[in-house]
Formats: C-alpha cells, sequence, structure tokens
C-alpha cells in the first residue's frame, strides 16, 4: 500500500498520521489498593497485594504500560495521582484505572473510599448527601470523566470493589430527626453506564458481593496471554471466576459471583490486546510474576478456609487460682575483713565496726542502716 492511500485511510478515520503514531503502544495505568481505612472498622487484607500483582501484570505485557500505583492513599494522594495521569494519557493508546478496595453505591452513584474517608452523618436530601459523600470520597463518576477527557484510544475502568458495605452513618433529617443506617447497599456497586469507548468491569455484577482475592490474579493471568484480544480476556475471566466461586458457594467457604463488564467498546477497541507477544520479562521477572500469583492463590485459600467457632464464654468465670510463691527471705550480706584484725567494713558506705568475736552475728551498720553478717 502506497504511504498516500495509507494516509488516505487513516484520515477516513478521523486521525492524522502523526496522532495514529504516537498513539501506538503509548499504554497508561493508575493502579489504587486500599487495605487501611481510619475510620472504618472494617479493614481489608487482599486489596493492596491485587494492586501490586496488577501492576506486575501491566508491566509485563507487551507493550508495558506505564504504571503508577498508589497504596492506602489517602483522598488528596488519589486526587493528585489522579491529576497526574490524565496529563501523561493524554492522546494514549490504552489509558487505564485499577482500584481494589472498598466501595459503595448510594442512590445510584458509586463512590470508592480512600484511607482517610470518614463521615459521621450524611443529610437525608440526596443530592446534598452525594456532594457530602464526594467530599470524602472519589466518585466513579470523576474516574469516567477523567478518563473520557484523555482522549485516548481506549479507556478501561476495573474495580475489585464488590464487598459487603462498611460505612455506617446518622442520617439527619430535615426536622433535625437522626436515624443510624449504612450508606447505601449492603453489598456491591451499582451498574453504571459506560461513555464511547470505554470498557467498565466489575469483579462481581451489580449488587452481588465478591470474595477476596480471587478476581484480580485470574484476571492477570489471562491479561498477560499473548494475543488475546480485551473482549476474551474479561471473557475467560468472568468464566474461570464464576466456576471458581460457584464451587466456594457449595463448600461453604464464600459466594457466588460473577463478574460484569459494561462495555461501549468501538470495533478497534474489541481487537485491543494486552499482551502481543509473550510478556516482556527476563527469567526473574516472570519468576516474580508467577511467584505473586501463587501466593495470591493461598492467600485466597487461606482466606476461605472456615474458621473454627470461639470458644462458649461461662456464665459465671470462677478466679483463677494461683498457689502462692514461696519467697526465700533475703539473705545478709556480709561485713568486709579489713587488714585489721576484728575490724570489718560496711559493703554499702565503708563505715568499719569491731566485730571480733562476733562471727556469725548480724550487725547494723551505723551509717547506712544495714544489717551484714560477720563472716566466720
Amino acid at each position: 500500500m502506497s504511504r498516500s492511500r495509507l494516509t488516505g485511510w487513516i484520515l477516513a478515520l478521523g486521525l492524522s498520521l502523526p496522532q495514529a503514531q504516537a498513539q501506538e503502544g503509548t499504554r497508561h495505568a493508575l493502579v489504587i489498593g486500599t487495605d487501611r481505612y481510619d475510620g472504618l472498622s472494617q479493614q481489608l487484607q487482599v486489596a493492596v497485594r491485587d494492586a501490586r500483582l496488577m501492576e506486575a501484570a501491566l508491566r509485563r505485557v507487551d507493550p508495558a504500560f506505564q504504571v503508577h500505583i498508589v497504596e492506602n492513599g489517602t483522598r488528596q494522594e488519589v486526587d493528585d495521582a489522579l491529576d497526574a495521569f490524565v496529563k501523561a494519557a493524554q492522546g494514549a493508546e490504552c489509558a487505564l484505572v485499577y482500584f481494589a478496595g472498598h466501595g459503595v453505591e448510594f442512590q445510584g452513584d458509586n463512590f470508592l473510599l480512600t484511607r482517610d474517608t470518614k463521615l459521621a452523618t450524611l443529610s437525608a436530601d440526596v443530592n446534598r448527601a452525594k456532594r457530602q459523600m464526594g467530599n470524602v470520597a472519589v466518585s466513579l463518576q470523576t474516574i469516567v470523566d477523567d478518563l473520557e477527557s484523555t482522549g485516548a484510544n481506549l479507556t478501561v475502568v476495573i474495580l475489585d470493589a464488590c464487598r459487603d458495605n462498611p460505612l455506617e452513618v446518622e442520617m439527619v433529617a430535615s426536622d433535625g430527626g437522626r436515624t443510624r443506617s449504612a450508606v447505601g447497599k449492603a453489598a456491591g456497586l451499582g451498574q453504571v453506564s459506560a461513555p464511547s469507548g470505554m470498557l467498565v468491569a466489575y469483579a462481581a455484577d451489580a449488587g452481588q458481593q465478591a470474595n477476596d482475592g480471587l478476581f484480580t490474579p485470574v484476571l492477570c493471568k489471562h491479561l498477560v496471554k499473548p494475543g488475546l484480544d480485551i473482549v476474551r480476556v474479561f471473557a475467560e475471566t468472568r468464566e474461570e471466576v464464576s466456576t471458581n466461586s460457584r464451587q466456594m458457594e457449595k463448600d461453604g467457604t464464600g459466594v457466588f459471583h460473577e463478574p460484569a463488564d459494561y462495555s461501549k467498546l468501538n470495533p478497534a477497541g474489541t481487537r485491543f490486546v494486552f499482551s502481543r507477544s509473550a510478556p516482556m520479562v527476563g527469567a526473574d521477572g516472570a519468576a516474580e510474576l508467577e511467584r505473586m500469583l501463587a501466593e495470591n492463590e493461598r492467600l485466597k485459600k487461606e482466606l476461605a478456609m472456615p474458621r473454627p467457632p470461639a470458644p462458649a464464654i461461662p456464665a459465671v468465670v470462677e478466679p483463677l487460682k494461683v498457689p502462692a510463691a514461696r519467697v526465700k527471705p533475703p539473705q545478709p550480706r556480709n561485713w568486709t575483713r579489713t587488714a585489721t584484725p576484728g575490724i570489718y567494713a560496711c559493703p554499702v558506705d565503708g563505715r568499719t565496726v569491731n566485730g571480733g568475736g562476733l562471727q556469725g552475728e548480724t550487725l547494723p551498720c551505723p551509717g547506712c542502716r544495714g544489717k551484714f553478717l560477720i563472716p566466720d
């Protein structure tokens, strides 16, 4: 094909030749993982670990993503990272945001909680309450809007945040009445409508609760497979997670959930391949990725193991009887012999006494008031 015909073909797609060349192979990702929540009683165990696994996978595909990771970040730290990410990802081939942590749905909007999310009261007025939530947590809609503003060929949001709702507040009515309740649904996130050219993926379908440590390792395993397009990556992830979680439900070690993706990918987006060839890793890199996958598998099984019930506490607890210890009375220290026969020095302050003929008896020291034994 001649260069003029190629240029005409590119222009027919609405792209200039320099733009198409600049976007090719330019991939950016923001990865966020939060285990620690200063204002919540429910802490997580594997969100940061999942985020690190996703970071490793995205760095090792071909072409590799430029990845920035935020671990246990505050609202301000996450906002700053989003701002920097949006600037870096302008006109990219792919711009991707991954989040693992607590997320809640409130009145149709989804919010991702940061380490410092704290909310004691919430207005009963829906619009005001949403503004309050947006002040302490990151709105999913904000992330979607930020991604859309990059102008990237393909935009992706991946949320491993479909857990039980940890956020309880006092709902304040207009008349001042207060009611204690959870914010939004008891578990899971609400369905979202993706804008054109974007895919939004959930670890569990809208309203479902996900098992910790299951979705992300499975996704990473398929994501690094060479030649696998994005549609098949998420389809195979969905099938494997659904199968495994169904078995976990039967075994009583977890709940059934089915990953969901809300997609409005264009034809070019459906052909996007995370790794065009074998992952670009050396022996050490490949071994590290395998080690992380194996560790996640071990932790997933550990979390799924049923915990033995706590022993029953008797209604009346008898005080523990501890036998009295036999304490030997302190033995007196000896006076110290001096060069003069019958004269002894105090071992504390050095004062002397005449102890001739008193061997084996205890004499007080006139200085320190201690009693010491005249040695034989």
